[in-house]
């Protein structure tokens, strides 16, 4: 070792070095690809070349910075592929020059030593330099500026770096050394200081659980906390509503100063500095969190006595600044950048009892949450800033949001007088924008207060879709979405027709940013409208087609969004010959215009699949052609993934989901016509390789055709089922249930076709889907397509499934109660009777729940209800004296149920 400590460079080889160094930074482009080139060899056969980088970037104070700190980039850069391979002598001489270097009067050479230091931690762990840390903290507490500011900014890469490691129990010691000096340094006299030792304590409030050092020094800490939080410095009071927020997720040390940091947070969101207003709101949506388990409801009752401070607060946020209202105007009329399109995303949606909650390939986990939620109940205005810039506008009109869903109506005592201030028409136009944000954003929280003002809002805000501002348009348009429901559910004539008419002149306006927010909001509309829209389809459909004429590309993708969500509204209503000659032309014309490898094909794929199954006999003159070039798009890609080295990027599979998809639409939509389409082609084949890809979302949507072809073409299917079935079953157990979803409800269809020809796979099919019915954490939507597939199975193989009966049955009732397709519905009690005719032991005792499950079924057809009637006054019969006071144990209203609809 002390050969290595006593080392020192030989002259002439530091010279030639140097000279390396200084000519490949000022050299002509040939002479520094030289010296890299001879750099590169020095360090692949000179054994102590790392030394002469250390030694040149420590000690060689003679020459320029920039050539010091290239000689430890280089250092760094040899360390990632060598350090693993240094003896522990050769590793303890460069620590020592980089923690000397951390002395050195240049404030370059400090950082990429800090930069080098943190680097071996991270790469070596901390356990290899144990030290390291206490080192550091002694140059903290120097006399020496240089050496303070050097260690300070080693400490706080360290922190950003590696405080994961920190974790570990050996490490507690170096904790109880780093918290309270970096604490102490909150008091510092320099600005920086102050900032970037906060900045290293809240890396550690990353951890979970905190570290026991952290809350042990927590008093301290908060102490210190609260005093930097008056600090003169606007950006020490941003890191300071930092630390705030990430003490929400232990709020209680906060109980007792709660009030101080609400009105504290209220002051900062007011800021005129946008990056310290932005960081304080961030603490409201945080602290309104709508998750159950949010630890901070229980200050709830205290922020309410501030609404009367934050709201007005939030409303001033809201609205755009001078210099944003320019822009924003050029931006929205301007064209389009290529830049300001975003990469289609494709939605995969699950087959039967459908659920817009299932997400699609990140959806795999056991115990998965909801990905995503299509209701406009959710914030999500991409107002003219773009979708992805959050900007305190956005983060406060989402504070709104979140304070109306906790607080109700009750905070429209404060919001509305000011909504109301701010609609005088002399005032500005963003300041009237701002109100009618406001207004949207209060929409699903505090409905029940808005009720008695939607009267004379709704016809106001259609005026204001006239508003000469495009900005006002454009708001407009999305607030109107926000009340969609209500519109719809009052009479037509009065509220629906007229601002139908009016978003239809929206959807033609001559700004793209209007354009835009019509469309979306006429989708909203659409869903929530459905079969109301039928009278008015022609001016609908006649103005769709006008926009493909003026949109530019991104507004395109939204008319298509917006053809598939009127097409999923109307369905068959929308076969209609006028219909179809004002709708498909535009549609086709951009199919045959756009290459296969054009990804804007995803979006109109995916319009064309709603409008296949909508229109259903009425796509079959365009089905042929649609359909090849669909199997076309899956065998390019297969092949693409075939001939992929391993080497090569992930073949993007999303041609294949929309071109399964869509096959799948018109499928559903054509039923046996589809027969002939289909026969002469490979699918079968393409469907197999498909069912057995390595993607979810490609197994998923294969499994919709499947199910299908099962409904509607089942003699060309059966030649492939000995093959299919298997991997259904073997996807019922899959980690994604929106596959394993697909996989049960094909299943059910195949077994509706095929009957009894079912029994060699039923039993290895109930063992899957039993367990399903059994776990709670099933989704909802995979609970419904599993009781319908137990169901089916149990109505064609009675004798099979009957035995498993007692396993499942009170689930299963419960599932059956959630059925909302009648022919599924029809399916699975059909099943239920069947089975319990088989085995009526099985359902004693739970036939409470077999008899809710009944009763929930409104209006089910003559003959099932016949069966009900009879199975019912069985058991009844069965029981004798003991049913009445077996029934005393039934809610009421399911008694008044048995005896209305089966005199029981």
């Amino acid at each position: 070792m002390s050969q290595v400590v006593n080392w020192k460079p030989d002259e002439q080889g530091l010279v030639q070095v140097l000279d390396l160094l200084i000519k490949s930074r000022k050299g002509s482009s040939e002479v520094q690809k030289e010296c890299l080139t001879k750099l590169t060899e020095f360090n692949n056969t000179v054994p102590d070349f790392n030394n002469y980088l250390a030694y040149i970037f420590t000690k060689c104070k003679e020459i320029e910075v920039p050539e010091r700190q290239a000689a430890g980039l280089i250092l760094k850069a040899n360390l990632k592929q060598k350090l693993v391979f240094l003896e522990e002598p050769a590793k303890e001489h460069i620590k020592q020059l980089l923690l000397e270097a951390l002395t050195d009067e240049s404030e370059a050479i400090r950082n990429t030593s800090g930069t080098i230091i943190t680097f071996i931690l991270y790469s070596d762990g901390i356990e290899n330099w144990m030290n390291c840390i206490q080192l550091l903290l002694t140059l903290l507490t120097s006399n020496n500026q240089n050496a303070v500011e050097g260690s300070l900014n080693a400490i706080v890469k360290v922190c950003e770096d590696n405080y994961a490691q920190f974790v570990d129990e050996q490490f507690s010691s170096q904790l109880n050394l780093l918290l309270p000096a970096l604490i102490r340094f909150m008091e510092h006299p320099l600005e920086h200081v102050r900032r970037n030792s906060l900045s290293a304590i809240l890396k550690f409030f990353q951890l979970e659980p905190l570290p026991k050092e952290l809350l042990n020094f927590m008093e301290n800490y908060l102490t210190a906390l609260f005093q930097l939080a008056n600090d003169p410095s606007e950006r020490i009071r941003k890191y300071v509503c930092r630390a705030f927020v990430m003490l929400l997720d232990t709020p209680n040390y906060l109980t007792t100063a709660i009030n101080t940091v609400i009105d504290y947070m209220i002051h900062c969101t007011a800021s005129k500095n946008e990056e310290l207003s932005l960081e304080a709101c961030e603490f409201w949506t945080v602290f309104l969190d709508l998750e159950p388990q949010n630890p901070c409801q229980q200050f709830y009752s205290n922020l309410q006595n501030y609404l009367p401070q934050l709201v007005p607060v939030l409303m001033d946020n809201v609205i755009y600044t001078e210099e944003e209202q320019e822009q924003l105007i050029l931006d929205s009329e301007a064209p389009y950048k290529d830049t300001d399109i975003n990469p289609a995303n494709y939605f995969v949606r699950p087959k039967g009892a459908i659920d817009t909650h299932y997400g699609n390939e990140g959806d795999v986990q056991d115990d998965e949450e909801d990905e995503g939620d299509e209701d406009d109940s959710d914030w999500e205005y991409d107002d003219f800033e773009g979708e992805d810039k959050w900007t305190v506008r956005k983060c406060s009109a989402t504070t709104i949001d979140l304070l109306s869903n906790i607080y109700g109506s009750t905070m429209l005592q404060y919001l509305l007088p000011i909504i109301e201030s701010r609609m005088k028409p002399e005032l500005p136009w963003a300041v009237k924008e701002s109100a009618i944000l406001s207004l949207g954003a209060v929409s699903n929280g505090s409905m029940t207060g808005m009720l008695q003002y939607l009267p004379t809002l709704i016809p106001y805000l259609k005026v204001l879709l006239d508003d000469e501002q495009p900005l006002v348009r454009g708001i407009t348009c999305w607030t109107i979405s926000r009340y969609a429901k209500w519109i719809t559910e009052q009479p037509a004539d009065k509220y629906l027709e007229p601002v139908l008419a009016k978003l239809l002149d929206r959807i033609l306006d001559s700004n793209k940013k209007v354009q835009e927010a019509a469309c979306s909001s006429l989708a909203i509309l659409e869903e929530k409208a459905e079969k109301l829209l039928i009278p008015y389809l022609k001016p609908i459909l006649d103005t769709l087609s006008k926009a493909f004429q003026v949109y530019q590309k991104k507004n395109v993708f939204i008319l298509y969004d917006a053809i598939r969500t009127l097409s999923d509204a109307v369905e068959s209503h929308l076969n209609n010959e006028q219909f179809i000659n004002t709708i498909l032309p535009p549609l086709i014309e951009k199919w045959n215009t756009i290459s296969d490898d054009d990804k804007d094909l995803y979006p109109l794929l995916e319009c064309l699949t709603g409008v296949a199954a909508a229109l259903g006999i009425g796509f079959k003159p365009f089905a042929l052609p649609v359909y090849t070039r669909c199997l076309k798009l899956i065998e390019q890609t297969l092949q693409k993934e075939q001939q992929r080295r391993p080497q090569d990027e992930e073949v993007e599979k999303e041609f294949i989901i929309c071109s399964l998809d869509l096959i799948s639409g018109m499928t559903e939509g054509l039923g046996a016509a589809m027969n002939e389409i289909v026969m002469n082609s490979n699918l079968l084949n393409l469907l197999y390789l498909c069912m057995k890809d390595t993607s979810y979302d490609v197994r998923q949507s294969s499994f919709g055709v499947v199910g299908d072809l099962a409904s509607s073409c089942i003699g060309l299917l059966r030649t492939a089922l000995n093959e299919y079935i298997p991997i259904l079953i073997q996807n019922l157990s899959s980690r994604s249930q929106s596959v394993c979803n697909n996989a049960s409800w094909a299943l059910g269809e195949i077994a509706v076709q095929v009957g009894g020809d079912m029994s060699p796979y039923a039993n290895d099919i109930l063992k899957k889907i039993i367990p399903i019915l059994n776990n709670t954490n099933s989704h909802q939507s995979l609970m419904e397509n599993a009781a319908v597939t137990f169901g089916r199975i149990g109505l064609v193989c009675p004798d099979i499934t009957a035995p498993y009966l007692s396993n499942v049955c009170e689930n299963w009732c419960m599932a059956l109660t959630k059925i909302s397709n009648d022919t599924e519905r029809e399916h699975a009690f059909g099943g239920l009777c069947a089975l319990i005719r088989k085995n009526p032991q099985a359902v004693l005792s739970g036939f409470g729940y077999v008899v809710d499950a009944i009763c929930s079924y409104d209006n089910p057809p003559m003959e099932l209800k016949k069966e009900f009637e009879t199975l019912l006054k069985g058991f009844k019969d069965g029981m004798g004296q003991q049913w009445s006071a077996y029934i005393t144990h039934f809610p009421p209203e399911l008694v008044i149920k048995l005896r209305e609809n089966y005199n029981i």
